[in-house]
């Protein structure tokens, strides 16, 4: 199949402008730290946070699918509605930008084989204060999630099961207020959240 090769940029703002200034220290940032390792390791000890997922639509006829046709496939769209739930004592900070590859979708068709999942790819922007929103305790972020995937020449009809993994490791911005560059760490949530499965009826 033909992978996809479309951008994303969702704030339309590239990374030329900013690249040379910013390279050296985007560097020494962009990896895991022994910080973060902490961070993720405690976020996993208990649940603070959870993802919950539910189809738009839990059947469709293969008709009403978004399907746009490539040289040697097609791909679907099915639309997810969700909510990251804050189920802790405590507000939590959350990183909401998505990229390529996180969230991951995990679609399974229906002879039970995996689907191949068509992922867009994002180019956001460097991180910035305005990436982090704060979840309140007792309280939930909505999100919708566009499912992309390969088909073939058809949608198959059957029963899919769908679920989300999201991998959340930011836990800083660049802040570039008055032409410094200067590193701020949150106390932001980081790890991966599971989501629950749903399933999709294709008639």
């Amino acid at each position: 199949m033909c992978p996809r090769h479309s951008l994303n940029n969702e704030r339309g703002v590239g990374m030329t402008a900013r690249a040379g200034w910013l390279t050296a220290l985007l560097a020494a940032t962009m990896f895991p730290n022994a910080g973060f390792a902490a961070a993720q390791a405690a976020s996993t000890e208990a649940e603070q946070l959870r993802l919950v997922i539910a189809a738009e639509k839990s059947s469709y006829q293969a008709s009403e699918i978004p399907t746009t046709q490539y040289p040697s496939s097609k791909e679907a769209v099915i639309s997810v509605s969700g909510e990251i739930r804050n189920i802790s004592q405590q507000d939590q900070w959350f990183y909401v930008v998505e990229s390529t590859g996180t969230p991951t979708y995990h679609l399974t068709g229906p002879t039970g084989k995996p689907v191949e999942i068509a992922y867009v790819i994002a180019d956001p922007d460097f991180p910035s204060k305005e990436d982090f929103v704060l979840i309140k305790a007792g309280t939930s972020l909505p999100k919708r999630f566009e499912v992309r995937f390969w088909t073939g020449e058809a949608v198959a009809p059957g029963i899919y099961t769908l679920s989300v993994a999201w991998r959340v490791g930011q836990n800083y911005y660049l802040d570039t207020e008055r032409g410094a560059v200067r590193r701020v760490d949150v106390n932001a949530w980081t790890g991966t959240l599971d989501s629950n499965e749903v399933k999709i009826e294709v008639r």
